[in-house]
């Protein structure tokens, strides 16, 4: 098997997304998840040229507040262990896991943070001929994106905006966010 170079991968950016989520056919209460997907620079692997992606999703963040985001270091426990995060490394048109357990962010400037994931992939539950890479760092830097609710939270409070707001005080500072947008039955913030 090959082994891959975890020093190809360079972020280009990333962007942070919440989302207001609840699941009741799963019996999950309205929680405040966090995700982001970092683009990376293309590159060059066994001949062909690969445009890669990371995607981290389901992330519980201990914040109330993006300020919150100063100097936060966060270890994460790994799938299928409760609170690790879902996700994966867009390769080649495949998805490989990644196993992400600790993210590092340091501090806020120009509305950016500076962060390091730390990683595992896991190339070989794909049938990729390459080695799992154990025990990477990613340097991200991040913007704030937008905060969704979903609509099964939305439906919850017959889509009114103003109790969908008061509510989402119980997760989140909602004075760090723009006016809600209604759009098809879902709420949307952008992080201010």
């Amino acid at each position: 098997m090959k082994i891959f170079d975890s020093s190809l991968l360079q972020a280009q950016a990333a962007t942070l997304q919440a989302s207001l989520f609840q699941n009741q056919a799963i019996g999950l209460a309205p929680a405040l998840f966090f995700s982001m997907t970092v683009p990376l620079k293309p590159i060059h692997w066994d001949g062909k040229q690969i445009q890669p992606s990371l995607s981290l999703a389901f992330m519980r963040l201990p914040i109330r507040s993006l300020k919150q985001l100063d100097h936060l270091d966060v270890t994460f426990p790994l799938n299928p262990e409760d609170g690790y995060i879902e996700a994966s490394l867009h390769w080649n048109q495949k998805e490989i896991p990644a196993d992400i357990f600790r993210i590092e962010f340091g501090v806020q400037e120009n509305g950016k943070w500076p962060l390091v994931i730390h990683y595992d992939l896991l190339f070989e539950l794909e049938k990729t001929g390459i080695e799992n890479s154990f025990s990477n760092h990613l340097e991200v830097s991040l913007s704030p994106g937008m905060l969704h609710v979903d609509y099964e939270v939305a439906e919850a409070f017959s889509n009114d905006v103003t109790q969908v707001h008061t509510f989402l005080q119980d997760f989140f500072e909602v004075s760090e966010l723009s006016a809600p947008v209604l759009e098809n039955d879902e709420i949307y913030y952008h992080f201010t």
